[in-house]
């Protein structure tokens, strides 16, 4: 998708005090969005997505606000956020021809498919022929299996544009569809240079791996994905990953290394390089090395590390990693740090220190939402029995990351201490339906399914995780562990 920006100047602030009467919320309002364009131009993701949200809490029917929010959401890769603000753009001005065509440029893979065909079809009143609109009817098309009509779609895009990338993206997957891998392939090799370049040509190349389970291909692809791009922290941190996989951790936590250095400002890449780890389990990280591999980092990427310690019950090396960050006041890009340092020394036997800072970090004037924080506090409000608050804190950490495996996991540990079996089972199903290819939450499932003698059970979950991630390793050892067959990993 294009980029967009919507510029927060003081002329801008100050028009738009005049005209509304220079109210506290929209001098507020302003101010705050102003400042979320500043922290977004240079590339402060966190800092800028924390000035939007309280820019919306004092105006939320403010247009540009709402893009602005959207800009943030796709800059920091979370496209189901994304069309959600995009969403509101569009119910605030039906007219918005930005939001229409991001709504069907995001389409099936952030919203339910009937959605996305009615922002196609409105945008296509508004524009007929709209190319976006064509290609995300038909992906819809190809969703429910109706090939044929899908490619009438992009054959209608490909008549005015030959080099559309979208409709060509789409025959690339109708072929796939088909189980017609090599044609796919030869039709990435031949998108032309002037729609797309090499980094994004091997993306496709690499979803053509994973559906041909073409193990040996996708590892070609990756490597040459991290060598193409080195400051792709997506791009590293799934090279990491298959390192991992194949058993080279030091290459790994290299890569990880690299990719905290480069990018330590950015929690969204901080969490997910916290992931990689946490899927690769405790040898993830040499504990010996720990405190000297974090030294040379900023304070943010620092807590990455701090946070894996606390993780594997190693809140001395996270003490050792963070000395000294618990001075001063919360800050976005210290808040991880400051998180990390509380819990580690909250389960060391300083509660009420832990709990005050980690409530200073989430008071309303700096974030309520911040994750780390809110994980911190759920876990040591369950240490201390008080079951009621910590599930809340859980909660609404799940909420505002449903795609976290450490969060559902967490919350599924508290209700299970506090007595709700049944709720605990019920959220883990939640988070494997909300995280279909975590390895982590199909895992604990089996466990819980063989604990009940419900081996069949064990073995279909097993089953689920290899067909939603046949790339990964861990699933298909996971259906070794329960007698499930295992996965051919050779080009169909």
């Amino acid at each position: 998708m294009r980029k967009f920006r919507v510029c927060f100047s003081a002329t801008a602030t100050l028009a738009l005090c005049l005209a509304s009467g220079c109210t506290s919320p929209n001098t507020r309002a302003a101010n705050k969005a102003a400042e979320a364009q500043v922290d977004l131009d240079q590339d402060r993701i966190t800092a800028a997505s924390i000035a939007i949200t309280k820019a919306l809490a004092a105006r939320d029917d403010i247009v540009d606000y709402w893009l602005l929010k959207a800009h943030i959401d796709l800059r920091a890769g979370d496209r189901i956020a994304a069309f959600g603000d995009y969403e509101y753009v569009h119910q605030l001005d039906h007219g918005n021809m930005e939001a229409l065509q991001a709504l069907c440029q995001l389409g099936t893979s952030a919203a339910p498919a009937d959605r996305v065909d009615s922002y196609a079809d409105q945008l296509l009143l508004l524009a007929p022929g709209a190319a976006s609109a064509l290609t995300a009817k038909g992906n819809i098309a190809l969703i429910v299996g109706d090939a044929t009509k899908a490619e009438a779609f992009a054959d209608q895009v490909l008549a005015q544009d030959p080099q559309n990338l979208p409709a060509l993206t789409l025959k690339m997957h109708i072929m796939i569809a088909r189980n017609k891998f090599t044609d796919a392939a030869a039709l990435v090799e031949k998108m032309p240079d002037g729609s797309i370049n090499m980094v994004s040509k091997l993306r496709l190349l690499q979803q053509i791996d994973e559906r041909a389970l073409n193990r040996p291909s996708y590892e070609v692809t990756v490597r040459r994905l991290a060598q193409l791009a080195p400051d792709d922290p997506d791009i590293q941190l799934d090279y990491a990953d298959m390192l991992y996989q194949s058993g080279q951790n030091d290459l790994a936590r290299g890569a990880i290394h690299g990719v905290l250095a480069i990018h330590s400002a950015d929690f969204r890449v901080a969490a997910a390089a916290l992931n990689v780890w946490m899927k690769a389990g405790p040898q993830a990280l040499d504990t010996a090395k720990m405190v000297t591999e974090a030294a040379n980092l900023p304070v943010s990427a620092k807590a990455c590390y701090a946070q894996f310690a606390n993780e594997i019950g190693r809140s001395d090396i996270a003490i050792a990693i963070l000395h000294g960050v618990d001075r001063g006041d919360p800050t976005p890009d210290n808040s991880n740090a400051k998180a990390a340092l509380a819990y580690a020394i909250g389960v060391t036997g300083h509660l009420s220190q832990a709990m005050a800072q980690l409530n200073a970090i989430l008071d309303g004037a700096h974030d309520p939402n911040q994750p780390w924080a809110l994980l911190a506090r759920a876990r040591l409000l369950a240490a201390s029995h008080d079951y009621i608050n910590a599930v809340r804190d859980a909660r609404l950490l799940v909420v505002n990351d449903r795609d976290n495996a450490t969060a559902r996991l967490t919350l599924v540990d508290i209700l299970r201490a506090s007595g709700s079996a049944d709720l605990s089972d019920s959220a883990l199903r939640e988070g494997l339906r909300a995280i279909p290819d975590s390895v982590r939450l199909a895992s604990r499932l089996a466990v819980v399914l063989t604990a009940k003698g419900n081996t069949v059970g064990a073995i279909e979950v097993a089953r689920n995780l290899a067909r939603v991630a046949p790339m990964d390793q861990r699933a298909r050892q996971l259906l070794q562990t329960y007698g499930g067959p295992a996965v051919n990993m050779v080009h169909s």
